[in-house]
């Protein structure tokens, strides 16, 4: 029997479509409106919903031999973020995070482009 993975993801409209405001609900358990904190003894820290977004949402769908970790072969999308989410002050607010593209589906064999 194989563990249960809990993803994350977007899904618009009927959410909002930026994944680092799903990692700090899921970290910080408020609601997106920030006034209401739901069944905070089911906080999780921020190492956990980020995987929740990358290797646990290419787990459950069946990809994680091609993405969902940072590793040579893999399909790799790369950002820059403002700050270092792992040391955020939760108090913060998560739409404080900005990121931006680096490049998108690039595939690392073979490609001089990749940093080993």
């Amino acid at each position: 029997m194989q563990d249960s993975v809990s993803p994350g993801g977007t899904d618009g409209p009927l959410g909002d479509m930026d994944p680092f405001h799903g990692m700090g609900c899921a970290v910080t358990r408020q609601s997106f409106d920030g006034k209401t904190v739901v069944n905070p003894q089911e906080c999780i820290d921020v190492f956990s919903a980020v995987k929740m977004f990358t290797a646990n949402a290419a787990r459950v769908g069946h990809e994680e031999r091609i993405k969902g970790t940072l590793e040579p072969g893999k399909l790799a999308d790369f950002i820059i973020l403002n700050m270092d989410i792992f040391r955020l002050i939760l108090r913060k607010s998560v739409k404080s995070v900005l990121f931006r593209p680096i490049w998108e589906v690039s595939h690392c064999t073979n490609n001089p482009a990749c940093i080993s």
